[in-house]
């Protein structure tokens, strides 16, 4: 179809001749047909255009054209507005649906913090032993015995084979490196004991608390963001399980048990949220 604009007065509108029945009587457009070519021109005329055929038009047929404009705008309107009100029913119901997503996954979140927290209360007598000193592997090792050695001989704590109750090596087995080795003790005081005569005597031997998967990579992130801000930083340590932060010129000792708790701190240091972001992101 041509695109080049017809002048009204060029257009002549088909007429009906003496005779023509409805049955041979040619359609403007048929199915079996090419298209009335005055009905293409229709097609290109513009606004103005329009508006001076509407104007050609008999009195009876401009009232007919302007009801049904007026029919056809407000179905469009009504169209349009039923459209909008069910758009903002489905936003309402996203706003919704987001809300409820949002408190499902606090309580997730809780729920995995109080089963860790379980699960971190089963360790709370062990401790890991590591260090230089620890001797070569051995497959006849006694791994209790080991430890009440080095226990005596370099923390000057005497402890016996009935304050253990587990003891052995844990890691992949790597003969480039001395695997630590887990000690499940009989009770609490005696780990807190021990890690204040490692802390005083500053000994080649390390122990640690045993602490979750989940709260040890916690706690490696924490040391992360200590490194970088070793300025604020007066203390970063572990006590049943719990990381404890004291930063200086402050007499604030801060718990961290889960990420909710250690991002509730770091809101009011921005610096140090965005390194932990970052190490987080990164991973």
């Amino acid at each position: 179809m041509s695109s080049e604009r017809i002048p009204l007065q060029h257009y002549v509108p088909p007429r009906s001749r003496a005779g023509d029945t409805a049955a041979n009587r040619r359609p403007v457009f048929g199915f079996g047909g090419a298209p009335d070519p005055n009905m293409e021109n229709l097609a290109n005329l513009d606004e103005c255009e329009l508006t001076q055929l509407t104007d050609s038009l008999s009195e009876e047929s401009k009232v007919l054209v302007k009801v049904l404009t007026r029919m056809i705008s407000m179905k469009i309107k009504d169209e349009i507005k039923g459209l909008k009100d069910k758009l903002e029913e489905k936003d309402s119901q996203i706003e919704s649906l987001k809300e409820d997503i949002s408190q499902l996954n606090e309580k997730i979140q809780i729920l995995e913090t109080n089963i860790d927290s379980v699960d971190q209360y089963e360790r709370r007598d062990t401790i890991i032993v590591s260090g230089p000193v620890l001797p070569e592997e051995n497959p006849a090792e006694n791994a209790a015995n080991i430890i009440t050695s080095m226990f005596k001989d370099h923390l000057k704590v005497n402890i016996s084979y009935s304050d253990i109750n587990i003891a052995h090596r844990i890691g992949s087995v790597n003969t480039q490196r001395k695997r630590p080795i887990i000690v499940k003790l009989t009770n609490r005081s005696l780990k807190h004991d021990l890690i204040g005569a490692c802390i005083k005597m500053k000994p080649q031997l390390y122990i640690n608390e045993s602490l979750t998967p989940k709260r040890l990579s916690l706690f490696k992130n924490i040391l992360n963001i200590r490194r970088e801000h070793r300025d604020k930083f007066q203390q970063c340590h572990t006590k049943d399980g719990k990381i404890i932060i004291k930063l200086k010129n402050s007499t604030v000792r801060h718990e961290i048990i889960d990420e909710r708790t250690l991002l509730a701190f770091l809101d009011k240091y921005p610096q140090m949220k965005d390194s932990y972001l970052l190490t987080v992101n990164s991973a």
